[in-house]
């Protein structure tokens, strides 16, 4: 659960409003970067 915890606040927001449609498995399962510009660039591109 780490890498949930260094997940942009911005990007916890978005996912929690349903504006970025990403699962909590598929979070676990994917690397996360520790930089957050690394994380939105990721994340928005595979919500697409």
């Amino acid at each position: 659960m780490s890498r949930l915890a260094q997940l942009a606040p911005d990007l916890i927001d978005a996912i929690a409003l349903g504006r970025i449609e990403v699962g909590v498995s598929q979070l676990l399962r994917g690397k996360l970067s520790a930089s957050w510009l690394a994380q939105r660039e990721a994340l928005v591109a595979g919500s697409r």
